[in-house]
């Protein structure tokens, strides 16, 4: 987990000091698993079938998948869609399988804010 939350703040901008990146470093979290994930999980990489019930006959686009913290699926899930300008109808984050994916929103809030504090 060390190796990384280097590489999340591995390229901090001209404006971020020393000392800002060591608090986002220890504030990251520490104990999480490392699991396989699709790293891209997006409405446009699920294929699906609705003729009769909509039903998920497919995934693509696996560039980017790899082992990664269990709670990387959902960040990357979330922060790729219209979800952080919620546009109407984007309902994408109501149907992310919490028995598959989990739902981790501190993780999610600390990555935005090392986005915007490193990015």
């Amino acid at each position: 987990m060390a190796k990384f939350s280097d590489i999340l703040l591995s390229e901090p901008c001209c404006c971020t000091d020393a000392s800002r990146i060591e608090y986002l470093r220890a504030s990251l979290p520490s104990n999480h698993r490392i699991v396989m994930t699709h790293g891209d999980l997006q409405p446009c990489n699920i294929i699906v079938d609705s003729e009769r019930t909509v039903r998920i006959v497919g995934i693509v686009d696996w560039e980017l998948g790899g082992a990664y913290p269990e709670y990387w699926e959902y960040v990357q899930a979330l922060s790729g869609s219209s979800f952080m300008t919620m546009k109407e109808g984007d309902d994408w984050y109501l149907y992310l399988p919490e028995a598959g994916i989990g739902k981790f929103f501190e993780e999610f809030a600390m990555y935005h804010l090392i986005g915007r504090m490193v990015g």
